[in-house]
């Protein structure tokens, strides 16, 4: 038994090395890109049967001035509004592909992200509430 202890003791420290190799507290494997200033970022989201997939995409947090975009798929026809403050803006979506719509930023304050499915760009429905998007300096 006393030969089997070293190579146990040796086996435990190279998984525990190993481990922290890939940890997020190592640098070895971290991400190491940078967003370059004024560089697009793009968040998505997913819709499917009126409600988002993932609710963790539900609420968007950006800086003043900086360049965001929302990535909208959803399984039907529709319009995504973002409302708030004294503005607001209204963008057709369509199933099956991938809609890109700017969300401003130009200045500090909030957004309701509304879903309307089925809706014409022009008609006032009524809009499920996915999510909110914070403008902050």
């Amino acid at each position: 038994m006393d030969s089997s202890y070293p190579k146990l003791i040796i086996g435990l420290l190279v998984i525990g090395s190993s481990l922290y190799a890939f940890s997020p507290r190592s640098s070895l494997f971290a991400n190491t890109y940078s967003v370059q200033a004024g560089a697009l970022q793009t968040h998505s989201i997913e819709i499917k049967s009126g409600s988002l997939i993932d609710p963790r995409q539900s609420d968007l947090r950006l800086r003043v001035g900086s360049k965001d975009s929302l990535l909208v798929t959803t399984d039907q026809d529709g319009r995504v509004d973002l409302k708030g403050g004294d503005r607001s803006t209204f963008n057709p979506v369509f199933s099956g592909t991938i809609n890109s719509l700017p969300i401003p930023t130009d200045k500090a304050g909030s957004y309701r992200i509304e879903f309307h499915p089925n809706a014409q760009p022009d008609s006032e429905t009524e809009g499920i509430v996915i999510g909110t998007i914070v403008v902050e300096k």
